[in-house]
């Protein structure tokens, strides 16, 4: 399964992606952030901006799961903005994703 984390460079999210490597149970990480190159070990980074909507739903292409931590920006309406585009980019990633049929157990 494959887990992202979006806000991952702030102070929640660097705690977020800590906790699911030390429990990934063989699960892969996607830190999603402005600075992907600042991530480490065996997380992927990957380049996503609340404020460029059009970066967030390549970033969360291909995702199992998704947490989305909102930012904690100080302007007025901005963060609500923000959450909108963060969602709406989920949302569109979801659709993008061809759906399979369950695979009957062996």
């Amino acid at each position: 399964m494959k887990i992202g984390v979006s806000g991952a460079s702030g102070h929640l999210g660097r705690a977020v992606v800590s906790e699911l490597l030390q429990r990934s149970d063989g699960h892969e990480v996607v830190a999603i952030t402005r600075t992907p190159e600042t991530v480490s070990g065996p997380t992927q980074g990957r380049f996503g901006d609340y404020n460029r909507p059009e970066s967030l739903a390549e970033a969360y292409a291909g995702l199992d799961r998704l947490l989305i931590i909102s930012t904690v920006d100080p302007e007025p309406g901005k963060r609500g903005a923000q959450n909108v585009a963060a969602i709406d980019a989920a949302v569109r990633a979801l659709r993008a994703m061809t759906w399979r049929p369950p695979q009957p157990e062996s």
